[in-house]
Order: C-alpha cells, then sequence, then structure tokens
C-alpha cells in the first residue's frame, strides 16, 4: 500500500506542478480513495461509493478509482437491468479513462470478463422483461374479458334488482306461489340496516338453517335435487340475489356417478367458473375472488357469485355420502 502511495502521488505530482495548494488536493484524493478501500473491506459499500466520488472530483476519473468503483457495485449486485446497464455504463468509462493503457493487465482482463459477463445477463434480463410485459398484456386481455363474462353472467337470464311484486310478474314460473319471507342474519348489525330475506316455498326447508343452504323436502324430507331455483334473496322489497343446484348427487341413487366421481364435479365446476372468469386470486386488477373451506366468491362492482359444496362421507359407513354444488349470486 505505502509504495502505491508513493507511485500514485508521483504521477500525480507530475502531472499537474501547478501550485503547492493542488498537491495537497492530490494528497486529500489519495487519502479519500484510502479510506474508499477500507469502507470496502468492511462491505460499508455506499461509504465507500461517497469517498470514490470525492477522491474523483479533486483528480478525475482514474482507472484505479473507476476500478475499485465497478468491482463496488459489481457486490452491491445486478439483478435488474438498470443495475446491469450502470455498471457497464462504468466499464465503459473505465476503457476511455486517461492513463488505462499503463493500467494493471490483470485488472483490465477481469474487468473485460466482468462485461462480458454482465452483457450476457444485459440480454436474459431484457428476455425476462419483455416475457413479462407480454405476459401482463396478455393478463390484461383475460382481465377485460372475465369482467364482462362475470358481468353477463347470470342464472336463467333472470334480471335482479325488481321489487317483489314486480318480479313477480315478470318471471311468475320462478315465484312460488305459496312463498315465504325467512329472515337472515346475515350483512351488518346495524339496526338501520336492510334487512335480507330468503324467499322460497313453504314446501322447502334447509338443512344449514344458518346460510340457507342444502334444500329438502319439507313433506317428505328427501333432499332437492332439481336444479331449478329454489331461494330468492330480497332486501329493501327487491329481489337482489337468486340461489340453485348445479348438481345433487348421493349414495341413494340420484344420479349414476360414484363419490369419487361426483366429488371430482365440485373441482371442474370451481374450475370452469375460475378460467370463465378469468380469476384465480392472484389478480389484484381483476374480480375479487376470495376461497374459503367449501366455498369460492366472485365479487366485482357490488355482484357476487358464490359457489357452496357439500362433500360429505359418513365416518362410520363410507357408503353413505352425498356431494352437492349450490350457486347463489347477489347484485345489490
Amino acid at each position: 500500500m505505502k509504495v502505491w502511495n508513493i507511485i500514485l502521488f508521483t504521477v500525480l505530482l507530475l502531472s499537474s506542478q501547478n501550485s503547492t495548494g493542488q498537491s495537497e488536493k492530490e494528497l486529500e484524493a489519495i487519502a479519500r480513495y484510502q479510506l474508499a478501500e477500507e469502507a470496502y473491506s468492511s462491505t460499508e459499500y455506499d461509504k465507500a461509493l461517497l469517498y470514490l466520488e470525492q477522491a474523483e472530483k479533486i483528480i478525475g476519473r482514474k482507472p484505479k478509482l473507476l476500478y475499485l468503483q465497478i468491482t463496488i457495485e459489481l457486490d452491491k449486485g445486478y439483478n435488474n437491468l438498470d443495475r446491469v446497464k450502470y455498471i457497464l455504463d462504468l466499464i465503459s468509462k473505465f476503457e476511455n479513462a486517461p492513463g488505462i493503457s499503463d493500467f494493471s493487465k490483470d485488472k483490465k482482463t477481469i474487468t473485460a470478463r466482468n462485461k462480458v459477463m454482465l452483457k450476457e445477463k444485459q440480454v436474459q434480463l431484457t428476455a425476462e422483461l419483455e416475457k413479462l410485459k407480454i405476459q401482463k398484456q396478455q393478463q390484461q386481455i383475460k382481465s377485460v374479458k372475465g369482467k364482462a363474462a362475470f358481468e353477463k353472467f347470470a342464472v336463467e337470464g333472470l334480471a335482479l334488482g325488481l321489487p317483489l311484486e314486480e318480479f313477480e310478474q315478470q318471471y311468475p314460473n320462478f315465484m312460488p306461489k305459496n312463498y315465504k319471507l325467512t329472515k337472515t342474519n346475515w350483512g351488518s348489525s346495524d339496526a338501520q340496516a336492510d334487512i335480507i330475506y330468503i324467499c322460497h316455498s313453504k314446501n322447502i326447508n334447509f338443512e344449514n338453517k344458518n346460510s340457507f343452504l342444502l334444500p329438502y323436502n319439507a313433506s317428505t324430507g328427501a333432499p332437492l335435487y332439481g336444479t331449478d331455483i329454489h331461494a330468492l334473496i330480497v332486501k329493501d322489497q327487491r329481489v337482489v340475489g337468486l340461489q340453485k343446484n348445479l348438481f345433487y348427487y348421493n349414495s341413494k341413487g340420484s344420479g349414476s356417478l360414484t363419490h369419487e366421481q361426483a366429488a371430482a364435479e365440485i373441482t371442474k365446476y370451481v374450475q370452469d367458473y375460475k378460467n370463465e372468469f378469468e380469476s384465480g386470486g392472484d389478480q389484484t386488477d381483476a374480480i375479487e375472488f376470495a376461497a374459503h373451506q367449501d366455498s369460492w366468491k366472485w365479487s366485482h362492482e357490488g355482484k357476487s357469485v358464490i359457489l357452496f359444496s357439500d362433500n360429505y362421507v359418513d365416518e362410520k359407513n363410507a357408503k353413505r355420502w352425498k356431494c352437492s354444488l349450490t350457486v347463489r349470486i347477489i347484485k345489490q
């Protein structure tokens, strides 16, 4: 280190003998370079770069200063394109710095090798960015299509938001003649909030009385195997939602599927809905998606589509099972 300091000092002194003040500045540059080396050895990279910047302001861009700067910047990392371009720019300055012809051949070779490596890294990162750009464009297209499909999605083409009486007149086949409105405990606990009711036939009860799932015939106790609409959701005297079975299979002979096949139907339905709405829970700019145990929900601009599954196997008798999937649409 002492030999280098003497050599560097001599070179600086011979190259600029304007004044004693200048020599003092050159000594300051040497000192700041030494401090940069010490900071680099302690992995205080930003501190080291600051000392090099200060030394450069005094004596200009010297190969030795640039070589240490490049080394530090490489150690700091180069995992993004901006970092790679920045270090390549430093290498270009190093290659064209005054006095480069007299600089260490070994260090110039090391820098050349780093340049090749960084050029390869630049090609790789550029390709990855282009790939991400294309993926983003494709995702945006999917998002637009998914939103459009979601907005159009409806069961039996029924319009929601109509007053209860008007809905009954417009869709007489879907409104039970002897219906009842059962109050739910859904929604806000605010006493002033609109109460939500389930509108259903008096001949229907629900196994799950809290969520009004798994409808069955109140007289016979048999599950509702059909896929007709079995419940409407009413808020503020308006029909804001509806509910129906997508399928219902069990071990009693409804349908010809085995339990494994019926359970696979749940997975298939959920995936088909995901594909249609193009939302799998990882799109922040698309339809909001949430998956919970035995339920999947898509929401966008006040509309929700929810799937509820029931996949039950008797612990004592595996031959007794049931599989069902219910869809509910709510638009408020």
